[in-house]
């Protein structure tokens, strides 16, 4: 690291993700974040393009975490340890900090819709411009390969899995819907700082449809158990002022179709089952500490439940609500 990023690792503090490393660097004038990937992950033109979209994507939304070039002018370094590959990645630390549930309200809600309002504007105008980058389309990804992971997972869970992601590659792909994302729009990935919301790890972009990112952040608000267990997820989505909040600071900033609004619930489908596959590799004792729950489980009871799934949120905000109770 000392010598093609001129920062000396020791200076660090670390971070470990399901698939990263990330390095942290407080400095004077800015913080700044060198991110290391095993190699087999993404290729190196994979890379290259997600530098190059975020790098333009600055350029629109000022709170995107832009990249930087390491001390050799390079984009993406590569290097081996112990026999493994790796690629590492240079960029700008968000302001701000994560904001835990206890924080969240519809304030919350708008700004994040906000950011992403820009960053979805700014894909589409890119778009229309002419700017194209060499990343996947959504259903090309691993973690929608469901065939994949037979062995984890029962016949009917399969077949339920397999009909949700057919109806959604059945919906027309239009400018105004479909193009560059995120891929991983979650709370865990954007740091808020006064009203400005501040975007990173962009690991998992391509071409997807808008929406795919709007349910990320929701499907985290209505399945944390410590948010508000008192109110059925339902009720918390549209009765409490969640969607509406942030769907006005997004369409404040770009204008996703009414007809793509209709099929938010099937995308939140679509979401867990992709949660689904990333926790049946990654899940152990660590992340049920963390999570407090069994993850896997519970994806599977909502594949399961079909358009009954926010009963399956219920039971579980309920079982902490009771947890609470219990204690005092």
């Amino acid at each position: 690291m000392l010598e093609k990023y001129s920062l000396d690792i020791a200076n660090a503090s670390r971070h470990f993700s399901t698939r990263n490393y990330a390095f942290v660097f407080a400095m004077d004038y800015c913080s700044v974040v060198i991110r290391v990937s095993p190699a087999e992950l993404r290729t190196r033109e994979e890379v290259m393009s997600e530098f190059m979209w975020v790098d333009d994507l600055k350029q629109f939304h000022t709170t995107v975490c832009q990249p930087y070039a390491s001390a050799k002018n390079k984009a993406v370094e590569e290097f081996e340890v112990g026999g493994n590959k790796y690629r590492a990645t240079l960029f700008r630390r968000a302001e701000g900090k994560i904001l835990t549930c206890e924080d969240w309200n519809n304030h919350y809600f708008y700004n994040v819709g906000v950011s992403l309002g820009k960053l979805h504007k700014a894909s589409a105008d890119g778009y229309a411009q002419g700017f194209r980058y060499r990343r996947c389309h959504w259903h090309e990804k691993a973690t929608f390969d469901f065939n994949s992971f037979r062995h984890a997972l029962t016949d009917e869970i399969l077949d339920i899995m397999n009909e949700t992601k057919a109806k959604i590659m059945s919906i027309p792909k239009t400018p105004q819907t479909y193009g560059m994302i995120h891929g991983d729009y979650w709370p865990g990935n954007y740091f808020s700082s006064d009203d400005d919301i501040w975007v990173f790890d962009f690991d998992d972009c391509g071409y997807g449809y808008y929406m795919f990112d709007i349910v990320t952040s929701i499907s985290q608000w209505i399945q944390e158990p410590k948010f508000m267990p008192q109110i059925k997820r339902r009720d918390l989505l549209y009765k409490n002022g969640m969607l509406d909040s942030f769907k006005r600071g997004y369409l404040e900033n770009y204008t996703l179709p009414n007809e793509a609004w209709k099929d938010l619930e099937l995308f939140l489908k679509l979401r867990y089952m992709e949660q689904l596959t990333i926790m049946i590799p990654a899940f152990d004792d660590r992340l049920r500490e963390i999570i407090g729950f069994d993850m896997v489980e519970l994806d599977k009871k909502i594949v399961l439940a079909k358009d009954d799934f926010y009963e399956v949120l219920d039971g579980l905000a309920q079982s902490f609500k009771e947890t609470i109770v219990a204690k005092v």
